[in-house]
This record gives C-alpha cells, sequence and structure tokens, in this order.
C-alpha cells in the first residue's frame, strides 16, 4: 500500500494535475479523502484475494475473517498516510517508488510480518508494555491477525490492537496528510 498510495498521488503531481485542482473548487480534503478511499478499497480487496488463494491451498481460520478486514482498513489507514509521507518529497512516479521502500523495509522487518521480533520493552501502559517496535502499526495488525486466525481472538481478545492501530491510524495519516499539503497543496 506505500507504493500504490505514493505512487499514485506522485503521478498527479508529475502530470501536473495538482497545479490544475488547485484553481477548482476542490479543497485538499477533497482531493486526499478520494484517494485514500480508493487505496483503502484496493487494500480490502488485496486482503479479500490473499484470504481466498488461503483458502484454496487449505488454509482455515480459527476466528472470525470480518475482524481481519477491520484490522486490514485500520492498518491502511496509517501505510497511506506514509505514503502521503513518500509522496510529499516526491515530484515523479520514479523517485516515489524509490524512497517508499525505505518505510517499506522499516515496517515490514520489524514489524514481526517477516519473522518474530523479540519485544523491546520502552515503558508500560495499563500494565501492558510498550516496545520499541510498536510505533508501526504493522506490528500491532500482525499481532491481532496472528491471534484471530490462529488462536481465535474475538474482538474483546484484540483490544489493546484495534486501540493501538486507531491511534497510530490518525498520528500517521495526519502526519502524512500535514506534511503533502505543505509540500504541494498550499498556495505558492
Amino acid at each position: 500500500m506505500i507504493f500504490s498510495a505514493a505512487i499514485s498521488v506522485a503521478r498527479e503531481v508529475e502530470g501536473g494535475t495538482l497545479a490544475r485542482l488547485r484553481l477548482t473548487r476542490m479543497s485538499s480534503l477533497d482531493f486526499l479523502a478520494g484517494v485514500s478511499a480508493t487505496q483503502i478499497v484496493v487494500a480490502l480487496l488485496s486482503l479479500a484475494c490473499t484470504l481466498l488463494v488461503a483458502r484454496a491451498l487449505g488454509f482455515r481460520s480459527e476466528g472470525p475473517l470480518w475482524g481481519v478486514f477491520v484490522i486490514g482498513a485500520l492498518t491502511a489507514l496509517p501505510v497511506i498516510g506514509l505514503g502521503l509521507v513518500v509522496a510529499s518529497f516526491s515530484t515523479t512516479v520514479v523517485r516515489a517508488f524509490l524512497l517508499a521502500n525505505l518505510p517499506f523495509m522499516f515496517i515490514m522487518f520489524f514489524s514481526g510480518a517477516v519473522y518474530p521480533m523479540k519485544k523491546i520493552a520502552i515503558f508500560d501502559v495499563a500494565g501492558r508494555a510498550v516496545g520499541l517496535f510498536d510505533v508501526f502499526p504493522t506490528t500491532h495488525a500482525v499481532n491481532a491477525v496472528n491471534r484471530i486466525l490462529t488462536l481465535g481472538a474475538g474482538p474483546g481478545d484484540i483490544v489493546y490492537e484495534i486501540v493501538a492501530l486507531s491511534v497510530l491510524s490518525l498520528v500517521y495519516f495526519a502526519a502524512g496528510v500535514a506534511l503533502f499539503y505543505r509540500m504541494h497543496l498550499r498556495s505558492s
């Protein structure tokens, strides 16, 4: 999603669409909401395809699949926010693609998605250790999806992950929107 979001927005920058949109009544919020809605749909369709292939190959979930879609939608927002951060520093599609590799590497390798990461606790919140890699939304998404699919966890069992993902979604998405607005949408 980082690549898709960054490239789709960078394409509009490179093609001069944003310059033309500034002449219309469309607000930056309208533009970014439209791009984000499209990216969320793409993320959920990708997730559905992944689960269908897994099922065809014999995978059976222990928990409710709708929970995986909730986690997927919550995870798409901060990842789109990261895509907007990348697009903020990109004036071409090629640059967006190249820059997107850095956050992609961090959220994939340090979230536990590729291999399990040892929790490096920094502090406690309500008796729960908050780790160094908990700043990545994918850390919470991986934990929640693993608990749903393999342990049969329900919504009550993943409250911490849902709250953490919600907070990180707001922070990352707001940062991406603010930076993109500052770099590309603010009137010169």
